[in-house]
């Protein structure tokens, strides 16, 4: 069975879950939900990114800021999306991803339409803070992925979501400065209006993108997100199986995590049969976990080590992203380095951006890959490993790129080109193994593991506010590496879901 495919996917009969991903057929509704999630992660990256192609020239001049004030609003920037990712997990397991990834591109929309309000360094960092905002749309973004995809695809799905839509700050590179250069040439305004009349178009685009989302899509595969709970035995999509596997094996039980992840979608029924084990009876196991997970068992799900091994990974891989996205341009335009004009420098700096069209998806992909070729308990030790290789791949670049500091403009861009292909496909390859990890609360786990990430770009942006840049990449390639190498004494499955696999 492949992965990807360009008509209807497959689904599995209990679940309702793809097999494959439809990644050009938004007419089918599972197509038409990654369609929808990876254009919203677009569009609100191009939110959360609109600054910074302007900010380093235009807004920066007219505003009379200091390097350290923009530097200040990159930082804030990143604290906000830190606060709101972390927020936005547990919204998506109350209330489902979809009316969260609504209600984050209504609000960030308004931030961004208000941009051109700010006259000084303060209403700079206000906006700021609050158009971070828009990179939680992350969280529900994937948390839809695999809400709607089975686990076999999700890999896939989650990489060329988040992929196309990490994409969104190369887009951002080239958007907003011919978005300013239309309003400056074509209609004649002067500077100080021309930028602030450019936040206007994502703040428009969100707003419609979020209507689009509202009346065009479904909650999950088997109805609204509030039913998803229901005892097995009145869920139509779940009876029959129930009824199944009780014919085919009368003495055959479930565990309390079997069944709930059946309930949730988060279990083909391969899988719930073959969990079958010591729970005392099918109807315990159903009544047990008709209600939600403890708090006591959420804080164990959310600190054990397989949780801390992917939040790690994510913090050097995507904390090192958004370092790059952040300083780039900046790098580019300073007169010590290359010199290059606003335009010439937000060209180059897109490229880093939209290599995640293919980076990302590629991570995710191999990782599916992985996983189908070595079955469910290997493929799973081979995803990690993938993630290791990937961490301490991307660490060796950066730390290579920092210590050559190189002058030459073709040199650079070879080598930052190589550290998107290490860093950005190991983004992918953490949300291909996320969704195995503690699936009950995969939203909560969502927003933890991306939360890091932007916790990443904030550590990292922050040491780059006190240092050069390429003394920067050195540090935090070195600290990437050994993330890396760290992960791969980790065993990618909690320790009471071990004897299940093995089962």
């Amino acid at each position: 069975m492949t992965l990807i495919c360009l008509g209807c996917p497959t689904v599995d009969p209990s679940t309702q879950k793809a097999l494959a991903l439809p990644i050009v057929n938004p007419l089918d509704r599972h197509g038409r939900i990654f369609f929808f999630a990876w254009l919203s992660f677009l569009l609100s990256f191009m939110s959360w990114y609109a600054m910074p192609p302007l900010l380093n020239a235009t807004i920066k001049q007219d505003l009379g800021l200091t390097d350290n004030e923009v530097a200040n609003s990159t930082i804030l920037g990143g604290v906000a999306s830190l606060l709101v990712r972390l927020i936005a997990g547990p919204l998506c397991d109350r209330f489902g991803p979809r009316y969260v990834l609504i209600g984050t591109l209504f609000l960030s929309a308004i931030p961004c339409g208000c941009a051109g309000l700010a006259k000084d360094a303060l209403g700079l960092g206000f906006v700021r803070f609050f158009m971070g905002v828009a990179g939680a749309a992350f969280v529900p973004c994937q948390a839809l992925m695999a809400a709607w995809f089975d686990n076999s695809v999700i890999g896939t799905a989650s990489a060329f979501a988040a992929g196309w839509g990490d994409a969104g700050v190369g887009v951002t590179f080239f958007v907003m400065p011919a978005v300013y250069e239309s309003f400056l040439g074509t209609h004649d305004h002067p500077e100080r209006i021309a930028w602030r009349l450019s936040f206007l178009v994502p703040c428009i685009l969100q707003i419609v993108c979020g209507l689009a989302v509202l009346f065009l899509s479904d909650d999950t595969p088997t109805g609204p997100w509030s039913s998803r709970n229901l005892d097995m035995s009145r869920r139509p999509s779940v009876a029959p199986i129930l009824q199944d596997l009780r014919s085919s094996n009368s003495s055959m039980t479930m565990t309390p995590h079997a069944t709930l992840d059946l309930e949730k979608g988060q279990a083909t029924t391969a899988e719930v049969q073959r969990r079958g084990s010591e729970a005392p009876t099918l109807a315990d196991a159903q009544q047990g976990h008709s209600s939600k997970p403890s708090k006591k068992q959420i804080v164990g799900d959310l600190c054990c080590l397989q949780t801390l091994m992917l939040a790690a990974a994510y913090f050097s891989t995507f904390g090192l992203a958004l370092l790059v996205n952040a300083v780039l341009v900046n790098w580019f335009m300073a007169p010590t380095k290359f010199g290059w004009s606003q335009s010439l420098a937000t060209d180059w700096a897109s490229m880093f951006g939209l290599l995640n069209f293919v980076t990302r998806p590629f991570g995710g992909l191999t990782g599916d890959l992985l996983y189908r070729r070595f079955g469910e308990q290997r493929g799973l030790v081979a995803k990690k490993f993938w993630i290791s290789f990937l961490a301490v791949g991307g660490g060796a670049f950066a730390l290579l790129i920092g210590l050559l500091n190189p002058s030459s403009p073709a040199v650079f861009l070879v080598l930052i080109a190589i550290l998107a292909i290490f860093i950005e496909a190991g983004n992918g390859a953490c949300y291909a193994l996320l969704p195995h990890v503690n699936p009950h609360v995969n939203g909560l786990m969502g927003g933890i593991v991306g939360g890091s990430g932007n916790l990443g770009g904030i550590v990292y942006t922050t040491v780059a506010r006190h240092s050069s840049f390429h003394k920067t990449l050195w540090t935090t390639g070195l600290t990437s590496l050994v993330i890396g190498v760290a992960i791969a004494f980790v065993h990618p499955v909690v320790p009471q879901n071990r004897r299940t696999l093995h089962a």
